[in-house]
Parts: C-alpha cells; structure tokens; sequence
C-alpha cells in the first residue's frame, strides 16, 4: 500500500510538470519578454501586478521591473528607484532581502561603501540564516576594510570565519582577519591567533597552508598545530544538512567504523552517572526504566527528548540536569540538537534564578545556532501579541547584549512593550537606547519625539528627533548635536554595564559621526554669516581682511579682529552662539575619541581645531577636551589642571565639574553644574 501511494505521488508530480511545461503563466511571459524585449516586458509585469497587487506573483513582477531596467535596460537610476520601493513596500522578506542585496551590490561596485555596508546589513535583518545572509556579514567585513576602518573589518572576518565554518570564504575570511590585524593594526598576537585557527581547521587546503606559512615568517613554532587527519578532511567535504532550526552541521564521515550499539550504551550509562552541581540531580535517575538511545540513537539524544518535556512541564531542576548531561555526553563531537540543548539549559537555569549562567548558556546557544537570538525576540514578539508586555520585556531582557548588532532592535521593541504598561521614564530611556545604538532607525527615532512630545512634555528635544525622522535632520546642527549628545551619554552608560563594550564603542562612534556633521553645518553657516557681515560692513576694513570673500575663514577673521579690524571683531560678535556650538561639538569629537583608545587621533583632531579656530583656548569645552586627552595619555597633573581650567572659564561646565569630583572628591566647594 505504501508502495502505491508513492507511486500515485511521482506520477502526479510528473503530470504537474508536464502541464506547467505546456502553459506558462503571465509572470513567465514576462521573465522570458525581459531576456529579448525589455521595453515590452515592463508592461507585461506592469500587468501581473495590476491583475493581483497582494499576490506572490506581484512581488517577483516588482523584482522583474527593477531587474529589468538595472540590468537589461542599462538605467541605473530606475532600477534602484524600483528596488528601494520593493524594500520600503516589503520590509523583512525574502523580496526585500533581494531588493537590498541588489542595492548593496549597486553601491559596493560604485565604491560608496557606507551605503553598501547599510544595505547589506538589511539583507542580514530580512533574510537571516540563509546563504544570502551569510554573504553579506562577509560583505560588511569587506566594506569596512574598503573604509579603512581595520577595527571593524578584522573583528567581522575574525567572527565570521569562526561563526561560519563551513562557508566558502570562511578560510579566506580568517586569513583577511590575520592579514589586517598584522598589517594594518600591528596587533601581532591577535594575528597569531586568526593565522593559527585557519591553519588548524583547514590544514590541507590552500588557505591552511598560506596561515602556516604566514605563522612560520613570524617566527612562530608551528608544529604543535593540530591538523586534521584524513578522515576529518573527507567529513568536511560533505554536504551540510540541515538543523532543526536550519544552519548547517557536518555529516558523519562515512569511513568511521561504528561502535557496536551494546557497548556504547554501556559507556554512555557510565558517564552519565553524577549529580549535576548546580540543578543537584542524576540524569539517568531522571530517565523512565528501559529507556535508552535505542540502535538508532545514543543515550543524549533520549535525554534531550525527556529534557523537552520537562521544560515544557516547568520542571527547571530537571530539564537543565538532562540537557547538561546530553551535552556532557556529546563532548566535541556533531550534534544536531546541541543549539536546542544549550538554549533549553538556559532557560533551566533561568527557571531557578541562575541569570549569569543563563546568559553564558544563551551565548553558546547562540554560537552553535545564530538563529537562536531571532527565536529569543520571536518569544518577546509572541508574548506582547498575547498582551503579556511583562512577559514580552523578560524575553527581550534576557536577549540583550547576546548579539550587539541586534540590541538596537530589542530595545525598540521593549519601548512599545513599556508604553503599554504606560512606563513612561522606561519608554523614554528604551527608545533613547535603540537610537544611541542605531541612529539611522527612523522608527525608534520617531518614537522617541512622541514620548517626548505627549508623554514627557519636552517639546524642544521632541522637535529635532522629529525633524531627523522627517529626513530633515542631515542639514540642522542642532539635531546632529543633539543626536550626538544622545549617544555619547549612553556610550559612558554602556561602557558602565556588564558585557557591553561593543555597544559603547558603538554609541561612542555614532557620537563622533553625528558631532562632525554639527562641525561641517556649523562651519558653513558661520562661513555664510561672516561673508555677509563683510558684504554689510565698511567696504576699506572689509578689504584690510580679504579681497575675495570665498576665502573667508573663522581663522581669517580671528586674526583680523586680533590685529584690531573694528568690522572683524563685529563679525565674530554676530556669530558668537554659532561658535560656541561649534567649540561644544568640535571638543565632543576629541572627547569621543578619547572614549574609543584612540589617543592619537584625539590629538590629531584638537591640533587641527585649534589651528581653524585661534579663539579655541578661550572656551571651557576646549580645556576640558584637553584635560581628558591628557589624562587619557597619563599625564594627569596637566590633566588635572586643564580639567580646572575649564571650570575657571565656565563653573557650571557639568563635565569638567563631574570629573573633577571624581578626580579630587574632597573638591565639594566647587560650583554645582547645570546641564
């Protein structure tokens, strides 16, 4: 009977395909118009979506049109005006993970990296977990490295050679790693370590060979590397299957002789027997009399099983002692429910208030399974849809600095969770954090001015937040001071919490970002007013200072008003708050640098200020700036004396007076500061 009915199923499947040979639909018209007449294929996929908008078909007929006229019609500027309309009409899909990638591609060949690199982390958002995905975190890597920001590049090859380990470019991508930490960054040990991995996971390709080579003109002693026998190379060369949850794992090298199932099981019943430390039970004690892996599993899988139900059951003690023995038991070797296994341990030890066990859990969890941080949100997302917003925040809480790149993300969603539960200092400070790790996501920023707005009653800051999600933000200083203020308070506040030095590092660099874009405005406005106040003025003096008013500088003038210009000096009055904004945001940017190690550039950046703007040394942001880059570089006595400086200059300057209680706490006369 069985029999039979596979027969009927291969003979309808041929019948199927025999009819949808015959008749092509309209979608396929189109596809086949596109190859010889472009032109006339617009129209026919014009038609597919006119016939059903909602439909599957529609959305590949929007692909067919921005395809069509990128690459068969040669008009760039229509096909990504159609791609970008697909990823604003299709958010999160396998359509927008292709429309984005099409982008990203786009912009990579135009050599605009940055907008590159934005659009292949959306492929990232829309389609994780799958092969396009993959290619695109190296792709990431990649445009870093074309940015010549060499951090970012190593530690994403670095990550993705050892997250991916079965891709075609892991290898190359742990060489890039070693190449860049050697070469660029001069970060020998952590070069040794890329070159030692590489070598050691493929000994016997290309790529293993050039990190022993590279480790061997180092100096470094390679013979005690591991390399891999020849039953692990021919395991390798296998195709992965898939996981319950769908990444890639090692199938079993085929010339590994079995172990009869008798002595397994034997040894396998003898390893299990200990009571776990920290949920105080025996796992075989746990297991139901007879039973076992059977011949066609092992002792941990049949405990994974019972570990399931017991989870389920919200028997915490026991779930967790069998997941940690099935994972005992499996050792170092493939298993497909290892993620599952690690995920449910920590929930287990959730369950019994072990929350720094937990996230370590969570973390290998996450390691042998990316996918698994998406499934932790999903849970968030299924409890707020359920009107559990306690619920949903736990879940999103316990995601949190799992996966850095995603917490912008979680925390936008424990914002909407906390206006539920009307949390308002809560909302405010969970959408202020989803935009200090992520400015460019319009909807936490758009959140954030309607907290402030209703809720907070702050119109001011709720005007420029709302300015920058209108797409308005990029030409007003005082949001991009604003924006930069944002994150540079949280860059300090992340860099306070446990496990969270990525996400300072982050907000810090999203901080400079933003304070440079409030120097460049700022700079042309001032630039603007300072010709138009020479255009007013006297016509001698203003030709005592420059005949060409398109050479005008703040410098420029400076000088002039130093050297007794009456018109220069009356200039620089008119642009007097111009100027102390620009001193504010130009100190930020070495303040931030300071923040990120990078003490050389701080000093870079204040020399150049320094040399644009004579009048520098007469604001309190300036010595302030300064004496934390001087304390930054060890030199705390003239540290402290710029830190002082500052507040000579400025009493109420809230940074120098909260370093300086922190640096001489005795200091309890000075000033209180006032934001």
């Amino acid at each position: 009977m069985r029999f039979f009915r596979c027969y009927l199923e291969i003979a309808f499947a041929i019948i199927a395909l025999v009819l949808l040979a015959g008749c092509s639909s309209p979608l396929q018209e189109a596809n086949r118009l596109a190859m010889s007449d472009p032109g006339s294929a617009i129209g026919a996929y014009e038609a597919v979506i006119a016939t059903n908008p909602d439909s599957p078909e529609a959305k590949q007929a929007k692909l067919g049109i921005a395809r069509t006229y990128y690459e068969k019609m040669g008009n760039a500027e229509k096909g990504i005006e159609a791609y970008e309309e697909i990823v604003k009409a299709y958010p999160k899909t396998e359509v927008s993970g292709t429309a984005n990638w099409a982008l990203a591609d786009h912009y990579f060949k135009a050599k605009n990296y940055e907008k590159a690199r934005d659009y292949f982390a959306q492929v990232v958002q829309d389609v994780p977990g799958t092969e396009r995905a993959s290619n695109a975190q190296y792709a990431i890597a990649k445009c870093y490295e074309e940015l010549k920001k060499f951090d970012e590049a190593a530690n994403l090859y670095d990550e993705f050679s050892k997250t991916h380990p079965q891709h075609s470019r892991a290898a190359r991508s742990g060489l890039d790693a070693a190449r860049i930490y050697e070469t660029e960054l001069g970060k020998t040990d952590k070069a040794t370590e890329s070159y030692k991995y590489v070598a050691s996971e493929y000994s016997i390709s290309s790529s293993g060979r050039e990190a022993m080579e590279a480790l061997t003109n180092m100096g470094v002693d390679v013979s005690e590397i591991a390399k891999m026998s020849e039953s692990e190379v021919e395991e390798t060369q296998q195709p992965p299957t898939a996981t319950q949850f769908g990444a890639p794992t090692r199938r079993r090298a085929t010339n590994v002789p079995r172990d009869t199932f008798g002595s397994r099981q034997r040894e396998e019943d003898q390893q299990a027997r200990s009571a776990s430390k920290d949920f105080g039970l025996d796992a075989v004690d746990l297991m139901p009399v007879g039973v076992s892996g059977g011949p066609q599993g092992t002792m941990y899988d049949a405990m994974y099983m019972m570990a399931n139900m017991s989870l389920q059951s919200k028997q915490y003690k026991e779930a967790g002692t069998l997941y940690e023995k099935a994972l005992q038991l499996v050792g170092n070797k493939p298993w497909d429910n290892a993620a599952n296994s690690y995920f449910g341990l920590a929930k287990s030890y959730k369950g019994i208030g072990m929350d720094d066990k937990a996230t370590e859990m969570f973390r290998k969890a996450i390691e042998k399974d990316r996918k698994i941080i998406d499934r932790m949100i999903i849970s968030g997302e299924t409890a707020y849809g359920e009107d559990d917003y306690e619920g949903a925040i736990k879940s999103y809480e316990d995601a949190l600095g799992l996966v850095p790149y995603k917490d912008s993300e979680i925390y936008y969603r424990m914002g909407l969770a906390y206006l539920k539960l009307k949390d308002v200092d809560k909302e405010l400070e969970s959408f202020e954090r989803a935009v200090a790790l992520k400015p460019r996501d319009l909807d936490s920023v758009q959140h954030l001015a309607e907290v402030l707005y209703y809720r907070k009653k702050n119109a001011r800051r709720a005007d420029l937040y709302d300015t920058e999600a209108r797409g308005q933000g990029n030409t007003d200083y005082k949001v991009q001071k604003e924006l930069g203020n944002l994150c540079y308070k949280y860059g300090g506040i992340f860099a306070e919490e446990t496990d969270r030095a990525k996400q300072s590092d982050s907000s810090y660099l999203y901080a400079e970002t933003k304070y440079k874009n409030a120097v460049r405005i700022l700079k042309r406005k001032m630039e603007a007013d300072l010709k138009k106040a020479l255009e007013d003025g006297d016509e001698s003096q203003a030709k005592q200072i420059v005949d060409n008013p398109s050479m005008i500088t703040v410098k420029l003038i400076s000088e002039a008003a130093d050297a007794g210009n009456e018109l220069a000096s009356s200039a620089l009055a008119k642009i007097a708050p111009l100027l102390a904004d620009y001193r504010f945001v130009s100190s930020a940017v070495v303040l931030c640098r300071v923040a990120r190690n990078k003490a050389d550039k701080a000093q870079e950046y204040l020399d150049e200020f320094k040399s644009n703007d004579p009048g520098a040394a007469d604001s309190a942001d300036f010595h302030y700036a300064l004496g934390e880059l001087l304390l930054a570089q060890g030199n705390k006595d003239v540290g402290l004396s710029e830190i002082k400086k500052a507040l000579e200059i400025d009493p109420k300057h809230k940074g120098a007076a909260d370093k300086l209680k922190k640096l001489e706490p005795q200091q309890a006369s000075q000033p209180e500061a006032t934001e």
